[in-house]
């Protein structure tokens, strides 16, 4: 969205993320260009959880059927071997209170156009409504992550960019569950005097 791609760059895998149909539809232009090369392609994200497999097919090499954590290193270690399967899909939901979870790298982002940095909160919902995909992503279970990781990714994002362009958008659900986490949350922030929605 915001930078070209380097279509000749020297890569072992392209990692792509649907987030919707639209990002699947340019996804596949990517990857078209990438298969021209015999670099291996593999796609994952909300969307690409809710399609059938040959679609997702058409997208990629391979799919992410499910969170990537738990098996995200299976990945690396088949396409070190040459042997990336078409389909990964974890069964079991990530623990988001673990403390072996890598914060995310903002070092690696280059420039400062972003309108928004995104903070994932928490993943799921309890309720099961029929037009939302969390329920069937998440089997309907609600999962935070600690606190403490939430304010250290904010610290991380507050060091390497000029907020005044853009605001922190917290990635959450369902803001209305688990009313004290949030409280605590909100306590948080206000030291930081930042734009957030």
């Amino acid at each position: 969205n915001y930078e070209s791609i380097d279509f000749n760059g020297c890569y072992d895998l392209v990692g792509l993320h649907a987030h919707d149909s639209l990002a699947a539809y340019r996804g596949r232009f990517i990857y078209h260009k990438f298969k021209q090369r015999k670099i291996p392609v593999i796609i994952g994200g909300r969307f690409i959880q809710t399609i059938p497999i040959e679609a997702a097919l058409e997208c990629a090499d391979s799919c992410m059927m499910s969170e990537a954590e738990d098996i995200w290193a299976e990945v690396l270690a088949d396409v070190k071997n040459h042997r990336l399967k078409k389909l990964y899909q974890s069964s079991i939901l990530v623990d988001l209170s673990g403390k072996n979870l890598p914060l995310p790298r903002r070092d690696l982002i280059r420039n400062n156009y972003y309108r928004y940095h995104t903070i994932e909160v928490a993943r799921g919902c309890i309720n099961s409504c029929n037009f939302c995909t969390a329920n069937v992503l998440f089997k309907s279970r609600y999962r935070m992550y600690p606190i403490e990781r939430i304010e250290l990714d904010l610290k991380n994002i507050l060091l390497k960019f000029n907020l005044k362009r853009s605001l922190i958008y917290f990635v959450d659900e369902d803001i209305g569950l688990e009313p004290n986490f949030k409280i605590e949350l909100f306590k948080r922030l206000e030291k930081y005097n930042i734009p957030w929605i």
